[in-house]
């Protein structure tokens, strides 16, 4: 039972009104001013608060999913990575897999409305194991419908990397936020083409928050990102292998990452989608230190001095924020208004949302339509004709 399951939020509400209803039952036996009973009323007081607490508490980690697992909670993290095995062929219906890539299982119907692929798509539970920097990486692949239809049999697809705000999961992209359901639902109403979704955590390393950088004698995360992942997810599916065929987006530090990457590796992807990003290079508890006291390292990283300092890169951008409610507004209009070409910049401003969940899932659809205009379409088979 996982701190953000359904039933750990039964459990906790079902305790806190067996205290509650225990408490009002038993509180007229404790009416006594001895201190038994004092002590008595002051154990039946704290019993309730406390299971209520943890209801509370049950209930918000399962909407924002803010802790996904006990080690993540208790701050147990381990560092390491994925093991990684080669992929026995009747596993790897979906592509050839490669030594970069296991597939450990397929599916997930649940969050994309069917079982059919063809119709649905269908999502990979995966490890990337990264032949440059010895980086290993649990991610979900979402493969759209097309990619199993005849007609796309030979086609190659534009690809997204999809990144969370940290500490997050795959499954915090894939359901709570739902992006593969949420494309599917852009191109149903034909405001997106297919893409593939490399769903991913930006905690690459095990309990540190290492912003996608490139870390000076420590984890080359941006280097995983920008070339390891690619390389594995080109070699497993049938995905474009050109700058105009990839692109980012990621929500909080997946935003703040998305474009980041796109701006440093402009050579590999075409556009990125900031969805709720900031735009300084964040150094703090969850980060340590990240850019070895340089302020050189520190400005290379901090996006809002790479758009002042440093010419513009051949990308484009979409930021969303909300006017009130977020912080990030007039950081984001600020470089907005920095943004010189060959970068084109576009922004979604809500007039009021927070940086939560619900905000982004609004944002998302949106989203995903822009970075689809902004990437390489795939075409299917032109069917033969006869005179």
């Amino acid at each position: 039972m996982n701190p953000d399951s359904s039933a750990l939020v039964v459990v906790t509400i079902a305790l806190a009104a067996a205290f509650f209803a225990g408490t009002l039952r038993a509180w007229p036996k404790l009416a006594k001013r001895s201190a038994d009973h004092l002590a008595g009323r002051i154990g039946l007081l704290l019993a309730t608060q406390l299971s209520v607490l943890a209801a509370f508490a049950a209930v918000v980690n399962k909407q924002f999913e803010f802790y996904t697992n006990w080690d993540d909670l208790l701050g147990t993290v381990q560092g390491g990575t994925a093991t990684v095995a080669d992929q026995a062929p009747a596993a790897a219906a979906a592509g050839v897999v490669g030594p970069q890539i296991s597939v450990h299982a397929t599916g997930g119907s649940a969050l994309v409305g069917g079982s059919d692929p063809s119709r649905y798509g269908e999502i990979q539970y995966v490890a990337i194991h990264g032949l440059r920097t010895g980086l290993s990486e649990s991610a979900q692949v979402y493969l759209p419908p097309q990619y199993f239809q005849r007609s796309y049999a030979k086609t190659q697809f534009p690809a997204a990397i999809v990144i969370a705000g940290y500490p997050g999961t795959p499954d915090e992209l894939s359901s709570s936020l739902g992006f593969p359901k949420q494309l599917l639902a852009e191109m149903r109403a034909k405001q997106a083409g297919p893409m593939v979704l490399i769903m991913v955590s930006p905690e690459v390393v095990g309990g540190l928050d290492t912003e996608c950088t490139d870390v000076p004698g420590g984890p080359q995360t941006e280097t995983f990102w920008a070339q390891d992942l690619p390389t594995a997810v080109d070699s497993t599916y049938r995905v474009m292998t050109w700058t105009k065929g990839w692109g980012l987006i990621g929500v909080s530090t997946g935003g703040y990452c998305a474009l980041k990457l796109a701006m440093m590796d402009s050579d590999r992807f075409a556009a990125a989608a900031d969805i709720s990003g900031y735009f300084d290079a964040l150094q703090d508890h969850t980060t340590g230190t990240l850019y070895a006291n340089s302020q050189d390292v520190r400005d290379e990283n901090d996006l809002m001095w790479r758009i002042e300092h440093l010419p513009p890169p051949p990308v484009s951008a979409l930021l969303t924020t909300s006017k009130t409610g977020e912080a990030n507004y007039q950081p984001t209009m600020q470089f907005a208004a920095l943004a010189k070409a060959p970068m084109q910049v576009s922004t979604l401003a809500e007039p009021e949302g927070g940086h939560n969940f619900a905000t982004w899932s609004v944002e998302i659809g949106p989203a995903l339509a822009w970075l689809s205009d902004h990437l390489a379409t795939p075409r299917a088979a032109t069917p033969a004709t006869t005179d």
